[in-house]
């Protein structure tokens, strides 16, 4: 076998991450424009980022527990299930205040519970979703089915944003109520579709309960342990956590685009379709021309690159300008995401995968969302365009000490991706 679209699930499993992507990047777009059109106040923005971030945390190591004993597709049905009633539920919110059922102060606050819930449910997803994959695709032709399922989410990341602006044009109401409710709508459209997809993967047969339950603590210990004992690993994971949550400025792209580009819904819809962009671009050119030496190195002046991109990017008050040093700041971070995503795969036991993605996704996936709380009370506090130069000089200082660090990224080298063995 030499290509995973040859088996049938994965086709269905990739087909369900660019549905729900699409849907989880248009609802993360309008939600983030909504708010800060009914507040005009970064710090709600960076709020959104702790209802997403707090639960996640509290919940990932337990959930990477919990799914490694269970059916890893059943509970991954379950995850999208309850997701797609929650973005439901979400599309009420702007209904019920457009039709002035409930007070601005009440819609802000059933948005943040709504997306508590939301942080909660996806604390189950990185595990339940690497440990699909893992099950269904043989080892020899894994390296491909990462970079399939990258791409997927990169796409949907694409995609997503620009849906939002396809809204704006085609939608005459200026109500903002109206436009997001319509935007909402169809994202639950594309999560029923992932949804749908999801339904279709064979599962694979439960794994057999022990006799005797393993002690709940010693397990996620041992996921711990395992991830802070893996040098390479460790040193990707810390290396990107940095850069995303002090270099990231997603979270502020409403601001830059009403208050400093002075674009409205379709010029936010392309701004945050810029980053995924890069990364699309960048991840299909590393499919064919892989990072195979020297890899340390080079996710370390990737990482760099970055943060000199997103001080650009502060600086800039052109809209063409800032597009393009959004592009490249994906560009530069897809090498990272392509480089850890595959140390995991490849590195992690089975036994342990569910588990040490569970730590994996409480550092790195809940850093966008704790990023996005840094930069709203950065934005408040400081300023919006001296909080983004802040992150950005911090990621570049951050680079800078490992760099000196060499001994830490000496033998980081991708030996063969096709055997999926790192030296």
């Amino acid at each position: 076998m030499e290509s995973p679209f040859q088996i049938p699930s994965f086709k269905f499993f990739v087909t369900m991450r660019l549905m729900l992507t699409i849907g989880a990047q248009l609802k993360g777009v309008i939600i983030g424009y909504y708010l800060y059109e009914l507040t005009n106040n970064p710090l709600t923005i960076g709020i959104v980022g702790l209802c997403e971030a707090l639960p996640f945390i509290a919940l990932a190591l337990y959930a990477g527990y919990f799914v490694e004993s269970r059916s890893k597709e059943r509970m991954l049905k379950i995850v999208v299930t309850m997701m797609t009633i929650n973005i439901g539920l979400l599309a009420l919110v702007p209904f019920l205040h457009g039709l002035s059922y409930i007070s601005q102060h009440q819609a802000i606050l059933l948005i943040y519970t709504l997306l508590v819930m939301r942080g909660a449910m996806n604390s189950f997803t990185p595990s339940a979703s690497v440990s699909t994959l893992s099950l269904m695709v043989p080892k020899t032709i894994m390296p491909k089915a990462a970079a399939i399922s990258s791409t997927a989410w990169q796409v949907g990341a694409v995609v997503g944003p620009l849906t939002g602006a396809f809204l704006s044009y085609s939608t005459q109401s200026t109500n903002i109520d109206t436009i997001v409710f319509y935007s909402l709508i169809l994202a639950l459209f594309f999560h029923a579709f992932a949804l749908f997809s999801l339904l279709n993967i064979k599962s694979n047969p439960a794994p057999i309960a022990p006799a005797e339950k393993p002690n709940m603590i010693a397990q996620i210990a041992e996921g711990l342990s395992y991830v802070f004992s893996n040098k390479i690993l460790l040193y990707a994971i810390s290396l990107d956590l940095f850069a995303v949550f002090f270099g990231g400025v997603t979270a502020l792209l409403p601001v830059f685009a009403k208050d400093i580009l002075h674009v409205n819904l379709d010029g936010l819809s392309w701004l945050r379709a810029a980053l995924p962009l890069g990364s699309a671009v960048m991840m299909f050119y590393l499919s064919i021309h892989p990072p195979v030496r020297k890899s340390g190195y080079k996710l370390l002046y990737a990482v760099g690159l970055y943060g000199l991109c997103t001080i650009a990017f502060a600086l800039s008050t052109n809209f063409y300008f800032s597009f393009f040093m959004l592009f490249l700041c994906g560009v530069f971070d897809s090498v990272s995401v392509i480089i850890r995503a595959t140390i995991l795969q490849l590195q992690t036991p089975e036994t342990m995968k569910s588990r040490v993605t569970a730590v994996n996704s409480m550092f790195i996936s809940s850093s966008n969302e704790l990023g996005a709380a840094e930069s709203g009370i950065a934005a408040k506090i400081m300023g919006t365009i001296p909080s983004v130069l802040f992150g950005g000089s911090m990621t570049i200082f951050h680079c800078r000490i490992h760099l000196v660090q060499r001994k830490r990224i000496e033998g980081i080298r991708i030996k063969n991706v096709n055997s999926g063995y790192f030296s």
